[in-house]
């Protein structure tokens, strides 16, 4: 594991990713977890439902995403991690896939509102950390932006983590429990390939597939 934490590393370091984990706005956000479990519980007795506010609300007063709009540090830790999981991930998902070099534009913008016309539309790391109600809404955005006509060529891939997918380890098991314990902090899901059918159909694609999964995470394409 040490050989991802040193810059040398040719795939590219992981150590942005363990400082923004263990960060003081992220990592003790978690020792308020109890008490974000006594409001459900105190919600449900009352017929309420479930808590609307996360544990990272609870703990600092503000979401996630509003924390980095306005914590000019953690937010430049956050946009670290993300770019140094991704350029691994991608750097070896891209190796198996034997990509061949097609162009590929960034555009800035909301995903909620507009997502410009594609052959394909990549998600990675994106959905985990939306309810089932955000996450159709971003993925008929998508289904919006790529060719309409099956067989044209038109699909949206995602990456991350599908429970109970890839080795059946205990190591792999327990990663994926983890990491759903980080992502409901933040009001995110990790979801079974049960859930995610579930979201990619009410979305209205027509079909999808499980490409493959490599340690913790997989790749779907979702077809018109």
């Amino acid at each position: 594991m040490s050989w991802l934490l040193v810059d040398s590393n040719k795939l590219g370091s992981m150590a942005p990713l363990i400082r923004f984990l263990v960060n003081p706005l992220t990592f003790p956000t978690f020792f308020d977890m109890h008490a974000w479990l006594k409001v459900d519980e105190q919600a449900a007795a009352d017929d309420a439902g479930t808590s609307s506010t996360t544990f990272f609300e609870m703990a600092h007063g503000c979401s996630v995403y509003e924390m980095t709009r306005k914590n000019a540090d953690h937010n430049a830790l956050y946009n670290s991690a993300m770019v140094a999981a991704s350029q691994i991930t991608m750097e070896i998902i891209l190796n198996q896939a034997r990509a061949d070099g097609a162009a590929v534009e960034f555009v800035a913008g909301d995903m909620f509102d507009f997502i410009p016309k594609a052959d394909a539309v990549l998600l990675k790391w994106v959905l985990h950390c939306w309810g089932d109600d955000n996450c159709v809404k971003v993925l008929r955005k998508c289904k919006e932006a790529i060719p309409a006509v099956a067989g044209a060529g038109g699909k949206v891939i995602i990456i991350d983590a599908v429970m109970g997918a890839g080795p059946a380890s205990a190591s792999n098991k327990e990663t994926q429990a983890l990491y759903d314990v980080h992502m409901m902090h933040i009001d995110g899901v990790e979801r079974d390939e049960h859930g995610w059918e579930k979201t990619i159909l009410e979305a209205g694609f027509g079909a999808y597939k499980l490409v493959s999964s490599v340690g913790i995470h997989s790749v779907m394409e979702d077809y018109p």
